[in-house]
């Protein structure tokens, strides 16, 4: 299977060994690994999207349209579970994020990282 960056793929996250605040279940996911390591490697780092939507929106956080990520809803890119999977737990693509959205993505990677401060 071929992946790249920024593209949104509904992923079967569903693991016997979940914990507390680990998403588990099939959902959307966003793939935020660099090509060059998709081509070579059997797994990807994504990020969890979910529909339940941001209170406030900060540097840190994203929200996809509709229109622009292909989902059937508003949904938030849940940077706090940025995880590896192995390419098989993707299943079909839905869509992929313009590149004026993956700046917004990059930033606030970068924040979430810690790579930069958010002052």
């Amino acid at each position: 299977m071929l992946i790249k960056r920024g593209e949104i793929y509904s992923a079967d996250l569903i693991e016997k060994d979940t914990k507390g605040a680990e998403i588990g279940k099939i959902r959307p996911v966003l793939v935020v690994q660099a090509n060059s390591w998709n081509d070579i490697l059997a797994s990807t780092i994504i990020v969890p999207l979910s529909s339940r939507l941001p209170t406030y929106i900060s540097p840190r956080s994203v929200v996809l349209r509709k229109d622009e990520s292909s989902l059937d809803k508003e949904s938030s890119v849940v940077f706090s579970q940025i995880r590896s999977i192995d390419k098989s737990r993707l299943q079909k693509k839905i869509g992929k994020l313009p590149a004026e959205k993956m700046k917004a993505v990059n930033k606030a990677l970068s924040l979430t990282l810690g790579l930069e401060s958010i002052d």
